[in-house]
């Protein structure tokens, strides 16, 4: 039997970090795949997913994936917000493998969201980019994906970044988990029952994840399956 009370104890605590979406049940890949010269990622895709459902509300949208990544997408609310989105696609079900990549690439790169001028100054070539990759090999698909050029976007970070009571976000994107599952899950853990190695594992993921992004002050969020 799991006997770690302190952790079993925060199991609501730590339930209400996650955000169902009914979206998700629609997504089929991390990136997809699109026509010749498309300007848009596919429909059926997280990439898609966060740029339409999480950052709607957000002045700058950056897709960062691929080379010295800090994120697959960093958005900016203008003076208010700075969110940081990692995705990683699977299919259903309580994976602590394909959890575990994602907690590892967020904590990673948890320290580069309080990034010098001189580092973010340095993402400027790269944001001014077409995104390119196998399935896009001919994309029109600008790096930048809201807002009008990346200078600006550069100089609404540094400002958000230090200005009065402005948060600081993680994003884990993943459409592998179903909360009811889940909850099912870790209600056996709470009821001392016998529970899968793969949800004690998770459960430790999650614990990992926001007490690191609590050490910095940051909001932790992880998209689900309702």
């Amino acid at each position: 039997m799991f006997k770690d009370s302190k952790l079993i104890s925060n199991i609501p605590f730590f339930l209400k970090i996650f955000k169902p979406y009914n979206r998700l049940k629609n997504i089929y890949s991390e990136k997809g795949e699109s026509p010749f010269r498309t300007k848009e990622f596919s429909n059926d895709s997280l990439f898609y997913f966060i740029e339409k459902n999480l950052t709607t509300h957000h002045d700058y949208v950056v897709c960062d994936d691929l080379g010295n990544e800090w994120a697959d997408y960093i958005s900016i609310k203008s003076h208010e917000q700075i969110t940081f989105f990692h995705a990683k696609h699977g299919k259903k079900g309580i994976s602590a493998s394909k959890f575990h990549e994602v907690v590892s690439q967020a904590q990673k790169n948890l320290g580069n969201i309080f990034a010098t001028e001189n580092e973010l100054n340095r993402k400027k070539a790269k944001w001014d980019e077409i995104y390119n990759l196998n399935t896009y090999p001919y994309s029109q698909i600008k790096r930048l994906r809201r807002g009008a050029n990346t200078r600006r976007a550069l100089e609404m970070y540094k400002k958000t970044l230090f200005a009065p009571n402005s948060r600081k976000e993680v994003y884990l994107v993943v459409d592998f988990i179903s909360l009811d599952e889940l909850k099912s899950e870790l209600l056996k853990l709470q009821q001392n029952q016998r529970a899968e190695n793969e949800t004690i594992q998770i459960l430790w993921l999650i614990s990992s994840f926001v007490l690191a992004c609590k050490e910095v002050n940051v909001d932790a969020y992880i998209t689900c399956l309702p």
